[in-house]
């Protein structure tokens, strides 16, 4: 367990699930396992942003190699953790929607609870704002 306070990244580093899954991983080679070990370490110093970045973004802030950084994005087990954060923003966006009326939005939930496996991200939520005449102003 983990206390609040001056704990050292290092620790928290440590116990990442990203990282022991990495490290845990008995598919990868033991410099494969080391080189994602490392680029997960860079990859959760600033998650909330990294989240969002290409293997090309990435490599242009920490540069790699695009090659290394794509491969490390599309291992099953880091692509599933990244994959499971973006779900609970979009399930969040999701309540939000529903919240204003739309019903794109309950699709969308829907989507995301049945576990469909499909590519969430060609879901555009709009808020459109209510329809008024120009001429009764």
């Amino acid at each position: 367990m983990v206390k609040m306070g001056n704990v050292s990244k290092t620790l928290i580093k440590s116990e990442n699930k990203l990282i022991n899954d990495i490290r845990n991983d008995k598919k990868l080679s033991e410099n494969k396992r080391g080189d994602f070990e490392v680029l997960a370490a860079i990859f959760l110093e600033d998650f909330a942003n990294n989240i969002t970045k290409t293997s090309l973004d990435l490599n242009e802030e920490y540069p790699y190699g695009i090659d290394m950084w794509l491969e490390f994005l599309n291992y099953p087990v880091v692509n599933s953790y990244i994959s499971s954060f973006k779900n609970e923003k979009m399930m969040k966006i999701a309540d939000q929607g529903i919240l204003d009326g739309n019903n794109q939005a309950i699709k969308l939930k829907q989507a995301l609870t049945d576990g469909n496996k499909s590519n969430n991200s060609n879901y555009i939520i709009v808020r459109v704002p209510e329809k008024r005449r120009f001429d009764e102003e």
